[in-house]
């Protein structure tokens, strides 16, 4: 696994993992997408592309920041249109996201944040607020009877109801800036 220079530096330093069932997050370490997976002594993977963002976290901020870009300014925010989705329920998990489930029953909620190289997904659960980073080029949205958006090969999937038509300028502008982002990087 090839990790800059300054990540190394980060992962000696505040190497602090939460086991919350299956999933393991971590409180301010993140590595790239395509380079977020630590080999153990058993030769089992581990995951780590979610961060509890319940509190403030400078150095956490820094690696989201490092690795998805800074958030957008006033006035681009103004000029793209928003970059903030309203919040839409929550529906199903993949298997290694399953755990952010809330354990009570009722509905959960979600929203997506627009980053200049990828998404932040925002999940509540509980008093608990979780970011899953997903880049650009791991980013995958499906369209059906619900929406999935799929980070690699993990995925959360939305409800379709009254948000989803509240939402639809938000993605035709996420697709939009996504496809952009893919000809910056082949050019």
């Amino acid at each position: 696994i090839i990790v800059p220079k300054l990540l190394r530096k980060k992962l000696k330093q505040f190497f602090w993992i939460q086991r919350i069932g299956n999933f393991i997050l971590c409180n301010c370490v993140s590595i790239y997408n395509d380079a977020r997976v630590l080999e153990t002594q058993e030769g089992k993977i581990i995951r780590m592309p979610i961060y509890n963002i319940s509190y403030r976290d400078k150095e956490q901020d820094k690696m989201i920041n490092l690795e998805l870009g800074r958030p957008y300014s006033i006035l681009d925010k103004i000029k793209i249109g928003g970059v903030g989705s309203r919040r839409m329920v929550l529906e199903g998990f993949s298997s290694e996201v399953k755990s952010l489930k809330s354990k009570v029953s009722g509905l959960q909620y979600g929203s997506i944040e627009i980053r200049p190289k990828g998404i932040i997904l925002h999940i509540n659960r509980g008093l608990d607020v979780f970011a899953w980073t997903i880049p650009f080029y791991h980013l995958s949205i499906f369209n059906g009877n619900s929406l999935k958006i799929h980070g690699g090969a993990d995925y959360v999937q939305f409800a379709k109801e009254k948000s989803w038509e509240e939402n639809r300028g938000f993605f035709e502008r996420l697709l939009r800036l996504k496809s952009k982002f893919h000809e910056e990087l082949i050019s």
